[in-house]
């Protein structure tokens, strides 16, 4: 049992410094000044132009159906979804613990939300944060893979969202790279998770196949 524990210390303690090391490339090596104007817009702008693009789409798409309410009803089960990855993230942020980068790694490139700044000496490297999850990743996926869900129209181009946004925290400072990957897989079982539910639920509630005969038939 010690040397399976042991094994799995040194397994994590492996992948924390390849992580170490890509976040390094990632957001110190590979830089240029036009990825240093875009992150910042990227991470604090794009998911609302994504949702706004979306619901356009989805808007024109429902034409061809009946009433505002299947798409009201959708919607709300994409809103359920990411509920559920919030809440998802914010235990598991409570349980790891993981201080962000900005705040561990000496000459990580971090963007204040006015300008970019350098971290100096680290004053406190064990000192608890909430780097891992990824909240921005996770509320990403999850909304990316709800929308593919619910709007099957959607799925050409939305799974850009969660790529870009991952990317972009890592390249603002404020995430590692396994920080990224775990939020994208909470997000994704997350939806994955709720459409099971409120499907399997939908199947056994006659009120709510009345009202909304077409909820989980998108090819309709």
């Amino acid at each position: 049992m010690s040397d399976l524990a042991s094994w799995c210390e040194s397994f994590f303690a492996l992948l924390l410094n390849i992580d170490e090391k890509l976040f390094a490339q990632l957001n110190i090596v590979w830089r240029n000044e036009l990825l240093d104007t875009l992150a910042p817009f990227i991470s604090m702008r794009l998911p609302w132009i994504f949702l706004a693009f979306s619901v356009l789409i989805i808007v024109f798409y429902k034409k061809r159906h009946s009433g505002i309410m299947p798409l009201a009803a959708r919607l709300l089960c994409v809103l359920i979804c990411l509920l559920a990855s919030d809440l998802c993230v914010v235990a598991a942020k409570d349980l790891t613990g993981r201080p962000r980068p900005n705040k561990a790694v000496m000459g990580a490139m971090n963007y204040s939300g006015h300008a970019w700044e350098k971290t100096g000496a680290i004053q406190h490297p064990r000192q608890p944060g909430r780097s891992l999850p990824s909240a921005h990743a996770a509320n990403a996926m999850a909304l990316a893979t709800a929308l593919a869900l619910f709007f099957p129209p959607l799925r050409p181009f939305i799974f850009l969202l969660p790529l870009i946004i991952g990317y972009s925290r890592v390249y603002l400072g404020r995430h590692y790279p396994m920080d990224i990957a775990a939020g994208w897989l909470i997000g994704l079982l997350a939806s994955l998770a709720v459409y099971r539910l409120l499907k399997w639920l939908y199947t056994r509630i006659p009120a709510a196949r009345r009202f909304y005969p077409r909820l989980f038939n998108h090819g309709s």
